[in-house]
């Protein structure tokens, strides 16, 4: 109960919420990399990398959408 009252909190939610976006456009980046160093067609390398940026989208949105419900 103590927990859901932290994150009840409006400041909780805009703090954490920052975090997780934060954590994820990292993620996101981490990803990139890996794809552009390991990953030798630009076509698949291309295609690879729009997936992550489609999907690090789409995490964002639920998570935020999550927090804030």
């Amino acid at each position: 109960s103590q927990l859901i009252g932290f994150f009840s909190q409006t400041n909780t939610k805009v703090l954490f919420s920052l975090f997780l976006v934060l954590a994820f456009i990292f993620f996101s980046l981490t990803i990139s990399e890996i794809i552009e160093d390991y990953i030798s067609g630009e076509k698949l390398k291309n295609v690879a990398s729009k997936l992550v940026f489609f999907f690090s989208i789409i995490i964002h949105l639920l998570l935020l959408w999550g927090m804030h419900k």
